[in-house]
């Protein structure tokens, strides 16, 4: 069954616009693109997701995680040991794939809930240096949830350090309803930590409205 064309608009923060492709351009920034079947889901750099009035079907993308220890906001991620796999073939340590689940579950524990309390998840888990940008977001009435398709996480070919790019289904929540959904490719930042795996994922700047 095709996924339904979206209605959401992508508009790029401000304090995003301009990163480079290297470790601080590597960040996490979620962009959320319209796909059909056969339609390969693509990378952007960053969004403003909205409720669509129309409800949204389709299948999840396949592929789950087990829960690990949550990130917590620290200091610059330059600032710390980065995780580097070359090439987009290299095998993914199961610590990385631990690492961002954790991060992941923690912004789908409040998938449908109360959207002033995934913005608090959202600040805990953005990579720090767009914190800012992340705090910029005006109050949100949707909720967002990621389906990833595991499978499919592999390091990013740029070769950036650290950086993973995950395909995702997104579900956008609104009064109790998913009201639409999106494929999108995350590019996720992993980074040395105190964790349960060693490892801390950081996840984008997203305003969701």
């Amino acid at each position: 069954m095709p996924y339904p064309r979206r209605t959401t608009r992508m508009v790029a923060p401000a304090a995003a616009r301009g990163l480079g492709a290297g470790l601080a351009g590597a960040v996490l920034l979620i962009g959320l693109t319209a796909c059909t079947t056969g339609a390969a889901p693509q990378e952007s750099r960053s969004a403003v997701v909205s409720g669509s009035s129309a409800a949204g079907s389709g299948s999840p993308a396949a592929g789950s995680g087990s829960p690990a220890a949550g990130s917590a906001p620290g200091s610059a991620p330059g600032s710390r040991g980065a995780i580097h796999v070359s090439g987009a073939a290299a095998a993914v340590p199961p610590t990385v794939t631990q690492a961002i689940t954790a991060s992941v579950e923690q912004v789908n524990a409040t998938a449908g809930g109360d959207p002033a309390e995934q913005r608090k998840v959202l600040l805990q888990t953005v990579d720090p240096a767009q914190r800012d940008t992340q705090q910029s977001c005006a109050q949100a009435s949707t909720t967002v949830e990621f389906q990833p398709a595991w499978e499919g996480l592999r390091a990013d070919p740029t070769g950036a350090e650290g950086a993973f790019l995950l395909p995702t289904l997104v579900r956008v929540h609104r009064g109790g309803r998913i009201t639409s959904n999106d494929l999108t490719t995350l590019r996720v930042l992993v980074t040395a930590e105190a964790s349960a795996s060693g490892m801390t994922a950081w996840l984008p700047a997203l305003c969701v409205r």
